[in-house]
Order: structure tokens, then C-alpha cells, then sequence
């Protein structure tokens, strides 16, 4: 029998071994199994931020936020480009009526000379200086009609024809025709041409402006589109590699212990089975324990016995006695007593002297057991 148990436990130690060497040999090719998973999940992962950073990174909020202020930013840069382009009419009516050249008129038979017209335009700006500014119209006029004659009095004195140094001269231009006339650029009029320009220009400027911020908001919008989808799939690449990491990080703790387990197997640092004391057959049954049960069958007959003899009792709604009427406030008018039989009276002895043998012969074989019981 010993030997027997002794050969089953080493046959359990040993197929105890080979079951944790095959298990440790599964883990081992579970976790590089997970390993290259949770490897590829995260390559996936960088690939979709570099592709789908943007979209990521982005607020929704946020975005919405800088769609609004685009395009208000359109609609201040629509006004002013209306702005521009009454400015512009406005600009156009003025150079229709304007001449893109002037003719001022010198008068040589009267004795005027070039420094004489000087002065007389000097004048005239100085009365139009104390009414308008220098942007005025007449202002810049008469400022160009200025800086014309003194260009020709500065030419006239190189080629040294001063009027008032050659008599001669002066005589021949009195004798020539009565008037004479210079012609030259009007300076109101390139200065209109060059607001023109100029408003052409800011218009086309704020055109440009006003197609970047729409094309912006198109991209705005394009972005709220693909957002919740592009956040959703790096949600789920996030959540499988998550969850292969868990698996991962388990199945390492778990071939880490079975590694420890076998390694104090091996080196013996753990207790085995071992028979302490040899199989012994017992001499009498452990189980069931008889006295008991027949104590408890007792108990239980005693208790049962009475239990039935008041239940009995209970249910018996007669009246036992004359006195019982009398608390329910009822007279009493006569009581019959009770008539004797003797048949009766005899046979009722038989009955409890039969259920009395029975009873104490019962008794006995019960005690009969429960000490053959004991001394067994």
C-alpha cells in the first residue's frame, strides 16, 4: 500500500513538472506573440500621427472659433473694398474732367518777364496756403507752375540770356508775339492717376485677402468633418494596444513565477510530498457515527411525542369540564355525570397495557444497540 502511494506521488510530481514546463513553453510563445503585437499597434499608431496629426492636435472648439473671426475678418475687408471702389469712381469722374496737360500764358508784349510771373505765383500760393492745405488741388498747381519757371529761369541764366543783363535781347523778345504759351504735365492729374492706381491696387489686395480667409474656412470645414472619425480611429488603434500590453504585462509576470517555481523545484527549496506515517486500515468504520444518530433519534422521540400530545390538545375544541362554561358567561342548568362502562373501562386497559409492552420493548432494543454501540 505504501509503495503504491509513494509511486502515485512521484507520478504526480513528475507529470506536475512536465505540465509546468508546457505551460512555461506557452507563455514564452504568447508573449512574443503579444510582443509583435503591441510592435505593429504601435507602428500603426506613429504612421496614423504622422498622416493624421493635424487632425488630432486640433480643438474643435477652437476651430470654430478661428471660422467666425475669418470670416469677420471678410466681412471688414468686404466694406472696405466698397469703400475703395466708390473711392474709385469718385477718382475716374475726377480725371474725366481733368486734362492731362496744362498751358500757362506768359505775357511777353506787356513787359511781364518770367521773374515777374515767379513773384505773382509765389503770391498766389502764399493766399492759397492761408485757405488750404498742400494737398489741395490749386495748391499743387500753382506748386508745379513754380518749380517750372524757376527750371527755366535757371536755363536761361546758363545759356546767358538773362533779361535783365542783355538789353538787346530783352528788346527782341518785347518785339515778338504779344503772348506766349508753356505747356506741361497737370499735376492733379497724374496725382488722381496715381490714387487710382493706388486704389486698384488696396482693392485687389483685400480680392486676395478675402479668397485666402474663404479658402481658409473651407479647410476649416473640411477639418470639423474628418475630426471626430480621425479621433475615434486613434482611439481604438490606442485601445488594442492597450489592451495587448495588459495581456503582455500579465503573461510576464506569469512566466516570471512559474520560472521561480521551477527553479526551486529543481533546487529543492520547496516542500514535496512525503508519507509521514504508513497507510493503516482502521478498525471500525469512521463514518457514521451510530451513537449519535441513535441520541438524536431519541431527543427527537421525546420531543416529538410531546410535541404531538399538545398539538392534540390544541385541537380539541370539547368541554372538558362545567367550569369551562362559566367563563364564557353561559348558566348552568344541570350536568348529566359521566356513565361507566365496564367492557369499555376494560378494553381501554388492554389498549394501554399492549401500547406500554410495546413501548418498553422498544425502548429496550434501542438501548440494547446504543450499548453494544458504546462498548463497540
Amino acid at each position: 500500500m505504501n509503495t503504491l502511494v509513494r509511486r502515485y506521488i512521484e507520478e504526480n510530481i513528475n507529470v506536475s513538472r512536465e505540465e509546468t514546463a508546457g505551460a512555461k513553453q506557452f507563455i514564452a510563445e504568447q508573449i512574443k506573440l503579444f510582443k509583435d503585437k503591441i510592435d505593429k499597434a504601435e507602428e500603426e499608431i506613429v504612421a496614423f500621427r504622422k498622416e493624421k496629426g493635424i487632425y488630432v492636435s486640433m480643438d474643435e472648439q477652437k476651430v470654430v472659433e478661428e471660422m467666425k473671426s475669418a470670416q469677420e475678418k471678410i466681412e471688414e475687408f468686404r466694406i472696405q473694398r466698397m469703400e475703395l471702389e466708390a473711392k474709385k469712381n469718385l477718382i475716374k469722374k475726377q480725371i474725366a474732367e481733368e486734362k492731362p496737360y496744362t498751358v500757362t500764358m506768359f505775357g511777353r508784349g506787356t513787359g511781364d518777364s518770367l521773374n515777374d510771373r515767379l513773384l505773382m505765383l509765389q503770391k498766389r500760393l502764399s493766399e492759397l496756403s492761408l485757405q488750404y492745405t498742400e494737398k489741395y488741388p490749386e495748391v499743387i498747381k500753382v506748386k508745379s507752375e513754380i518749380e517750372l519757371i524757376k527750371k527755366q529761369i535757371q536755363a536761361r541764366k546758363k545759356e546767358g540770356q538773362d533779361e535783365t543783363l542783355d538789353p538787346k535781347k530783352a528788346d527782341q523778345e518785347q518785339t515778338q508775339s504779344a503772348d506766349s504759351e508753356i505747356s506741361a504735365l497737370n499735376p492733379l492729374y497724374q496725382q488722381l492717376k496715381e490714387e487710382a492706381s493706388k486704389t486698384d491696387i488696396a482693392i485687389a489686395a483685400l480680392l486676395a485677402k478675402e479668397e485666402h480667409l474663404r479658402r481658409l474656412i473651407e479647410s476649416k470645414k473640411g477639418y470639423l468633418r474628418e475630426i471626430p472619425a480621425e479621433k475615434k480611429k486613434l482611439i481604438d488603434f490606442e485601445r488594442e494596444r492597450d489592451t495587448y500590453k495588459k495581456i503582455y504585462e500579465d503573461l510576464v509576470a506569469k512566466h516570471g513565477k512559474s520560472e521561480v517555481s521551477t527553479q526551486m523545484e529543481n533546487q529543492d527549496k520547496v516542500s514535496t510530498f512525503r508519507i509521514i506515517d504508513p497507510a493503516v486500515l482502521p478498525k471500525k468504520p469512521v463514518t457514521p457515527n451510530r451513537v449519535k444518530i441513535i441520541l438524536m433519534g431519541i431527543l427527537a422521540g421525546i420531543a416529538g411525542g410531546f410535541g404531538i400530545v399538545m398539538l392534540l390538545d390544541q385541537m380539541d375544541k370539547s368541554v372538558k369540564h362545567f367550569t369551562a362554561l362559566k367563563q364564557f358567561g353561559v348558566p348552568v342548568l344541570a350536568v348529566i355525570p359521566a356513565i361507566r362502562d365496564a367492557r369499555e373501562i376494560a378494553r381501554r386497559k388492554r389498549r394501554d397495557i399492549f401500547l406500554a409492552v410495546f413501548t418498553g420493548m422498544y425502548g429496550l432494543c434501542i438501548i440494547a444497540v446504543f450499548a453494544r454501540e458504546l462498548i463497540g
